[in-house]
């Protein structure tokens, strides 16, 4: 049972070994992977690549480890590497992303999966599946959600599916905590993200070796939410602006988790056109609406699907969204606009040429 962890003990010493024989030497530039028994050896030249080969299979001699010649592979710039395909080559953009084999097995197995939706006009229809095929169908897409931005956004109702239910894999039977046999059904969500997952596995397969490209700017805001209303606060273009969305009935209902999450989508809602191409810092107060749309994952379906919202958004305008957590009492002003404090009217801010016209037309102005 404990195996696995035994084993990348032993793989990550080697390596560890490894990189200190390599600075011992003065050798820079080789840097190695472990992950139980596979390794990874990469070189800021082709020389570094093989002379940090040479050193790895010395310790592999010294140490009586035994390996496998034959499934050596490089040096190259693109290789595959536990199912991901590694791209260093310039003539495509560098990148990791899906090997065609993972990519036509997956895209197989969500064709299948999509001929077993229910029509269009019966979108709530219960559909019955076997556990083990769910099971192998979610354990490849998390697989591939690591190169694929914005999978595990949309497998949250997907992984959900096994919520409460326990599984005996040998028999393909799911029983409820404590409860009777019962066919495994999956809940209306998890087509949502089968289709969008049937969109985007051929468009966006792969993840960029080089770093982004900066934002353009920095731009603070700051939301809460109260049992009337959810408020922000942004300062955007040297002036503070301010805005408040009174809550119905229906959104009164929800929980504050779900009510703070709601405040940083409308953040994003509203300022969003104008911050194309910048990093938005969003402060909130609440534990959970920072934790959930920071790591994108929730369990709560009614959250999920604003988890959904502020992605496409984010993505649309190309946002880089950072949250960070702040305590209540810092907050004061967006706490005041939720609690029904009137919001300030923005300043407008005119261009010469726009203000000579109003002048022109209605002025001279002695005072503006």
């Amino acid at each position: 049972v404990d195996s696995p962890r035994c084993a990348c003990a032993v793989s990550e010493e080697m390596a560890q070994l490894l990189r200190k024989r390599l600075a011992r030497d003065g050798i820079q530039g080789v840097h190695v992977l472990a992950y139980v028994d596979d390794y990874l050896l990469v070189g800021d030249t082709e020389e570094l690549a093989r002379t940090g080969a040479r050193y790895l299979e010395g310790l592999f001699a010294e140490f009586g480890m035994i390996w496998a010649p034959h499934k050596r592979r490089g040096p190259a710039q693109v290789i595959e590497f536990l199912g991901l395909l590694i791209n260093n080559s310039p003539v495509a953009p560098r990148g990791i992303g899906l090997s065609s084999s993972r990519q036509a097995l997956l895209r197989s197995m969500v064709d299948e999966w999509s001929r077993k939706a229910p029509p269009p006009s019966e979108p709530f229809a219960s559909v019955r599946v076997d556990p083990r095929e769910l099971a192998r169908l979610l354990g490849h897409l998390v697989f591939a959600s690591q190169v694929i931005p914005g999978g595990r956004v949309y497998m949250q109702c997907m992984l959900a599916s096994f919520s409460g239910l326990v599984v005996d894999w040998r028999r393909g039977t799911v029983t409820v905590r404590h409860g009777a046999p019962q066919a495994m059904v999956v809940p209306p969500g998890f087509w949502r993200d089968l289709d969008w997952w049937d969109e985007h596995l051929e468009l966006r397969n792969c993840l960029p070796l080089a770093p982004d490209r900066p934002a353009a700017a920095a731009i603070m805001a700051g939301t809460d939410a109260s049992d009337f209303a959810a408020g922000q606060l942004i300062y955007l273009n040297g002036s503070k602006e301010e805005t408040t969305l009174v809550f119905t009935e229906t959104e009164k209902r929800r929980p504050i988790n779900w009510r703070e999450l709601l405040g940083i989508l409308r953040v994003v809602e509203v300022w969003g056109g104008r911050l194309a191409g910048s990093r938005l810092l969003i402060e909130t107060d609440n534990m959970v609406a920072w934790a959930t749309a920071s790591k994108g994952h929730s369990k709560a379906e009614d959250m999920q699907e604003l988890l959904r919202r502020l992605y496409e958004l984010c993505c649309r305008h190309e946002i880089e969204l950072v949250l960070s957590h702040t305590p209540g009492e810092r907050l004061d002003r967006p706490d005041q606009i939720s609690r029904g404090a009137a919001a300030d009217e923005p300043r407008a801010r005119l261009r010469p040429s726009f203000y000579r016209s109003l002048e022109r037309a209605f002025g001279p102005f002695t005072d503006f």
